[in-house]
């Protein structure tokens, strides 16, 4: 099984399985009927060679019954085959498998990839992924497969849906265990202010309303946390997308709730794509607001949306993969040293003073998780005092 290791005796045993293996086609290609004399009904001894160095189960079943008429090394091996006799068994857990393997085949007409649970000689069974080709081998039809075990991904995916479902406890809890009382620190502090801000000092009335900005912060911080960590468990829901409409629709809404401020909004022609448009809105207004807050020094900040490639135009047939281009928000905020690039797109790794600029340090890594939930790239190109480009790509 896979990333097992082997002492030296496992090793040896392989080596004399290989050898049973090996011997076990010659007597197949000597004994097996319909061949013509003097033509081997296996490939040619170099193909063999090489399907038997290759770490893929690879074989060849009749399509009528699912014998085994060929198998390499480390299918015999994945599937615990001692011997010709068991060339005839059913090594599909599911029948139901099989012939929904026979309807993918029949409305493709090429070769059919996917997941199934596969039942070795000894009863036992385990998950692969399994393609299927048909051919005509022997003078009849049969299918070519190729398999790998794939038991050990199918445990880790086990487990990660396990930290996922701990990981969703845990939202749970910061979501209503942690906001209540921040809450009520807010509002028990805004009545001081109101009540008996009078009676404070200086001192005093300032300590009070440095608590209601930690307060926000706190809760600002956890809503940013909580958003990032439901980008990779919400359902990926991918469809066209008009990009042009999608980004202006957003800066539209932005301009009226006051977050884009005096900055100057210039939106290029963008070339739709297909992606999750819940998610693309979520990344572009952390790129806009961060466009925003960086650029905020500027009398008038200036911001562009674009895409550096040709395609494009209102409901294009572009495919934002960074085969034809990026997309990007540029500014000409304060920019930052390309040194310290590699920090950008981490969970609260921020390049300027919190103090400077409000924020929780989490925008940009919910811009690369949404990114790469689309299969795509994100990276940054600036120099300090001349503002900041963010580029990405969508696969």
């Amino acid at each position: 099984m896979g990333g097992a290791n082997r002492s030296g005796t496992d090793l040896r045993e392989l080596v004399r399985e290989n050898r049973r293996l090996k011997a076990e086609l010659d007597a197949l290609k000597n004994s097996a009927p319909g061949a013509p004399d003097g033509q081997s009904p296996l490939p040619d001894a170099t193909l063999v060679e090489i399907l038997e160095s290759s770490p893929i189960g690879v074989g060849i079943s009749r399509l009528e019954d699912s014998r085994l008429v060929y198998t390499n090394g480390p299918n015999q091996r994945m599937f615990k085959l001692t011997g010709t006799n068991e060339f005839a068994k059913d090594f599909w857990a599911d029948p139901a498998r099989r012939r929904d393997f026979l309807a993918a085949i029949d409305a493709s007409d090429g070769t059919v990839t996917d997941e199934a649970e596969m039942k070795r000689a000894d009863g036992t069974t385990f998950w692969s992924r399994l393609s299927w080709k048909v051919i005509t081998f022997q003078g009849e039809p049969c299918v070519l497969f190729w398999v790998v075990d794939i038991d050990d991904l199918k445990s880790a995916q086990a487990e990660l849906s396990s930290q996922a479902a701990e990981l969703e406890a845990f939202a749970y809890s910061v979501s209503h265990d942690l906001r209540g009382p921040l809450r009520v620190i807010e509002g028990c502090s805004q009545v001081l202010i109101e009540d008996h801000g009078t009676d404070l000092a200086g001192d005093a009335l300032a300590n009070v309303d440095r608590v209601r900005y930690h307060a926000r912060h706190m809760a600002a911080l956890i809503d940013d946390l909580l958003m990032l960590s439901r980008l990779g468990r919400r359902r990926f829901e991918p469809a066209p997308v008009d990009m042009n409409r999608l980004v202006g629709d957003l800066v539209d809404e932005l301009r009226t709730d006051g977050r884009l401020g005096r900055a100057e909004i210039t939106v290029g022609m963008l070339p739709a794509c297909r992606g999750d448009a819940n998610l693309l809105r979520h990344l572009f207004v952390n790129l806009l607001t961060n466009a925003v807050k960086y650029s905020a020094s500027r009398s008038t900040p200036k911001i562009e949306v674009g895409h550096t490639g040709s395609a494009g135009g209102n409901g294009s047939e572009g495919n934002g993969t960074g085969e034809d281009g990026e997309y990007f928000v540029a500014d000409d905020g304060i920019g930052f040293d390309m040194e310290h690039a590699g920090k950008l797109f981490g969970i609260f790794q921020r390049l300027h003073p919190a103090g400077e600029y409000e924020g929780t340090g989490i925008g940009l890594a919910t811009v690369r998780r949404i990114v790469e939930r689309h299969g795509g790239a994100v990276r940054a190109e600036s120099q300090p005092d001349r503002g900041a480009t963010f580029f990405f790509t969508l696969g």
